[in-house]
């Protein structure tokens, strides 16, 4: 009744020892002992665990007791904290030892507690875990405890109660014994991992677009540097100047979606996972062909009409050259160019910043996250406009121009309203796969 009640169960009895007896013989000295009485000792859960196992069964986490304790008082905490139900298998100790590991590997799915186990058969339940494929965290306390954590994926001892020989034998030392910090570092974990994801996702499709762009480049207008959509410089200036303020406020980007409803993802899975793969190529593609197209009808095409340069299928790819007329390639048609290159550079940045909003969450719509709510995306944006329109629009000074470091001039007010509605179509494009498609299988 007492173990029913989750109370663990101490007996107290006497006996005279005569002179000349062997007090270290155990079995002798238990032998004609009188009960004096039983105690039951109530080691209630902490508050917070029931909530914290909750949220484990709504993760996908699985929490087995494996304890010493008489089984009655196991299942009755089990009960209590939310391990155990009418529908869930117990399993004592001695049940187990006459187990084969078949026998075992057909109820583990079924058990949530296993009681009176030995250091072995708690090192065997978490060996034929791991053998079903399962990923293993083991806390325990205890010398005899060390074997099990040792053998599993992540063994957890309790700082203040646990001994030095569990603490050795674990990766990580839980300082204050409390189950439900485990909880919070899987979410704190499975939002960093998020994060991870995000940011490879951003700067992958935005390294993809600018490669394709090149070859595109290639392919169409010759290798040389001359008539590249964009020059050397640009690239630089975009990958480490505006590139990477964005992509470090995305790292520290708070995840509002709850990570603790979904499932744990495969130990195999890969990064970026196949459904990042199919959103890189797909904001790659409109970053390309937007950028591309604003060169083009921004007078990209010039190069194409000028009578000395590639004919329209371009020299490099199919050897047609148009007749050349020197006085053909007039400084209207360099001037139209050197436009065309600075709307292209100019759109492949607001494509960038644009991105990083994408980039957020590849399921949550940017107006439910906020479009302000991350402060530092909010910041890198602004810092990477003010300095895109420095190195575009700033005016020459003492016959210098910060924009002919980077290969720009000037843009209209009309080139700049372009360019940004050009770039925001792959803002709009991933919020209308969001609203329809926010869980691509790829």
């Amino acid at each position: 009744e007492y173990a029913g009640d989750a109370l663990r169960i101490l007996g107290f009895a006497t006996r005279e020892i005569h002179e000349g007896e062997d007090i270290d013989d155990v079995e002798e000295v238990e032998k004609g002992l009188i009960l004096l009485g039983i105690v039951g000792i109530s080691d209630p859960p902490r508050i917070e665990v029931p909530q914290a196992i909750a949220t484990c069964n709504e993760a996908g986490i699985r929490v087995i007791m494996i304890t010493g304790d008489h089984k009655s008082t196991a299942e009755a905490i089990g009960a209590e904290i939310g391990i155990f139900s009418g529908d869930d298998l117990s399993i004592h100790g001695s049940e187990l030892r006459d187990m084969s590991d078949d026998e075992l590997d057909a109820l583990l799915d079924r058990v949530a507690i296993f009681s009176r186990t030995t250091p072995d058969q708690k090192l065997r339940i978490v060996d034929r875990l791991q053998k079903q494929g399962h990923v293993v965290a083991m806390t325990g306390d205890g010398d005899n405890d060390a074997p099990a954590l040792s053998k599993s994926n992540i063994g957890i001892s309790m700082g203040r109660g646990g001994t030095d020989v569990a603490r050795d034998a674990s990766d990580m030392v839980l300082q204050d014994d409390d189950f439900s910090s485990i909880v919070s570092a899987v979410d704190q974990g499975r939002r960093i991992y998020q994060n991870i994801r995000n940011f490879v996702r951003y700067q992958i499709s935005t390294n993809v677009a600018a490669v394709t762009l090149l070859i595109f480049t290639g392919i169409f207008f010759g290798w040389t540097g001359e008539w590249l959509i964009l020059t050397p410089t640009q690239l630089l200036v975009i990958n480490i100047l505006m590139d990477g303020p964005p992509a470090v406020a995305l790292g520290i980007e708070e995840q509002t979606k709850d990570v603790m409803k979904e499932p744990p993802r495969s130990i195999d899975e890969t990064l970026p996972t196949p459904p990042d793969i199919f959103l890189i190529l797909f904001l790659g593609f409109i970053m390309v062909i937007g950028t591309a197209s604003v060169f083009y009808f921004a007078g990209g095409d010039m190069i194409t009409n000028a009578p000395c340069s590639p004919g329209p299928l371009g020299e490099s790819a199919f050897g047609v050259v148009g007749d050349c007329d020197e006085e053909g390639w007039t400084h209207y048609a360099e001037d139209r160019f050197a436009s065309a290159r600075t709307s292209a550079f100019a759109v492949f940045i607001f494509f960038q910043l644009m991105n990083v909003m994408n980039c957020r969450s590849n399921e949550v719509s940017a107006f439910r996250l906020g479009l302000t709510s991350n402060r530092w995306i909010t910041v890198s944006f602004a810092i990477s406009t003010f300095m895109l329109l420095f190195m575009v629009q700033s005016p020459s000074f003492a016959g210098f121009r910060v924009g002919e470091m980077v290969s720009t001039v000037p843009l209209s007010g009309i080139d700049w309203l372009v360019v940004f509605m050009v770039a925001s179509s792959v803002f709009i494009a991933e919020e209308l796969r969001k609203l329809f498609w926010p869980k691509p299988k790829a």
